[in-house]
């Protein structure tokens, strides 16, 4: 989601500003021209693309441009892949569970993360460091089982063969002091490696792959995490929200492309298995909410572009911001996809759930039901799933379990409440005990 770079973005722009004006020192007739040249760019693209968009946060129809980022070499089409049985995306509630969406018995005994909470390093709202230690107290007090690690190669090599681990290292020692699983997360481009036509825009390290010139160095990027953190963190994920507003399209507009994110996440796993055979990856890390009923189409596309081999888990975010729990028909229709691809022994990763509400009240009941219909069997192939934030992120208030303080909020201790009903050392096995009334589970909207 685009909290999660919020403060990187505002870091980065106001570097990049500073060394762009700083350095080029462009006399006022070169400043005249490119204001020219830009004006008359945005005046075609108004001229050429008068389109509506689905935005995917609100479901409302707003105007925007079709204009990409000029992207180096960028692929456009795959070549078709085996794309089995076509299907509408929309499930009857009588095809809930049915025998082809429930679990043949390929996750018996999987290990399964599902009391997982991001923090909020401390950095991001200015906070001492010695913070983060804190989070990550109240992350296993409440009985979190994982959290997310950031290894994004801007930050560890924001200059050519210039490397800093200093803040993983650091995160990583406090996680594996309180027992926590990291969920590492990879992406993000350095300046020096982005595209020449992107070296100064602040927001394309997170929007931008490299320029096909330095995948060398993204490689060696990628070799050098996986063999530095060998044996230390498990599971990792590529980019984030690809198909929404953390790829290259102006508007939040890329669910067509599909075929540059697979190139590149092609490469990461590739590289990744070579320097850690034993490290699961997660792919596509869509961005599929309530309101947006097609996103499945955005897999059904990586798979046509091969993405079947150089995936280990599909990761989505299924929020539902209109009053539900989670975009369950989400959950379902990615799980059909990857079954009708030869997929179904793969499980599903909910990277990212929450929901920004001041009604605590509200916020306890929605996440008691998610926890209870996770851990149920229906959804055993759901093997992650992590809850937005410990704490609010910077400018997205009442999305935490806890205050800015790190005091619990209501919700926080629904959740250290259920954990403690339904512990790790039960495996994290279905919620409803042999003998009971069977549980009744959401349906999908």
């Amino acid at each position: 989601m685009r909290r999660w770079l919020y403060r990187a973005v505002l870091q980065g722009y106001t570097e990049r500003s500073r060394k762009f004006f700083h350095s080029s020192r462009l006399t006022y007739m070169y400043a005249v021209a490119i204001a020219i040249a830009v004006f008359s760019v945005v005046m075609q693209v108004q001229a050429d693309t008068h389109t509506t968009t689905q935005s995917s946060t609100t479901g409302t129809t707003m105007p925007t441009t079709a204009a990409a980022m000029p992207v180096s070499s960028q692929p456009t089409e795959c070549q078709t892949q085996p794309a089995g049985n076509s299907f509408n995306g929309k499930l009857s509630n009588s095809d809930l569970f049915n025998g082809k969406l429930r679990d043949d018995g390929s996750f018996n005994g999987h290990p399964r993360l599902l009391y997982g909470c991001n923090f909020i390093p401390a950095k991001w709202n200015r906070y001492d460091t010695a913070r983060d230690e804190r989070s990550f107290e109240k992350i296993r007090e409440m009985g979190g089982t994982h959290t997310w690690l950031e290894l994004g190669w801007e930050a560890i090599e924001s200059l050519p063969g210039q490397w800093s681990f200093k803040d993983p290292d650091r995160y990583l020692e406090l996680m594996r002091k309180h027992q926590l699983e990291p969920i590492g997360y990879m992406g993000r481009t350095p300046e020096w490696a982005l595209p020449e036509s992107e070296k100064y825009n602040p927001r394309a390290y997170y929007r931008v792959p490299a320029d096909e010139k330095y995948e060398q160095e993204f490689i060696r990027y990628c070799k050098r995490v996986a063999t530095r953190y060998r044996g230390k963190v498990k599971y990792y994920q590529f980019w984030n929200e690809p198909n929404g507003c953390g790829w290259v399209q102006d508007g939040c507009r890329n669910m067509d492309q599909y075929a540059l994110y697979t190139r590149w996440m092609t490469v990461w796993y590739k590289a990744m298995k070579e320097a850690d055979p034993d490290c699961v990856l997660g792919g596509g890390v869509i961005d599929y909410p309530v309101g947006l009923p097609d996103g499945y189409k955005y897999l059904e596309g990586m798979y046509q572009c091969g993405a079947k081999d150089y995936m280990d888990a599909v990761s989505i975010h299924p929020y539902d911001k209109r009053g539900g729990t989670l975009h369950w028909q989400a959950i379902l229709d990615t799980r059909r996809v990857m079954i009708e691809h030869g997929d179904g022994d793969k499980p599903i990763w909910v990277t990212e759930y929450g929901w920004q509400t001041t009604d605590e009240a509200s916020k306890v009941r929605r996440l008691t039901e998610v926890l209870t219909a996770l851990n149920s069997p229906e959804y055993a192939y759901v093997t992650i799933a992590t809850y937005l934030s410990l704490n609010d992120p910077p400018n997205e208030r009442s999305f935490g379990l806890c205050h800015d303080d790190l005091s619990p909020r209501p919700s926080y201790d629904a959740f250290k409440e259920f954990t403690t009903k339904n512990s790790s050392d039960k495996n994290h096995k279905s919620a409803r005990k042999e003998g009971t009334e069977a549980l009744v589970l959401p349906h999908p909207r």
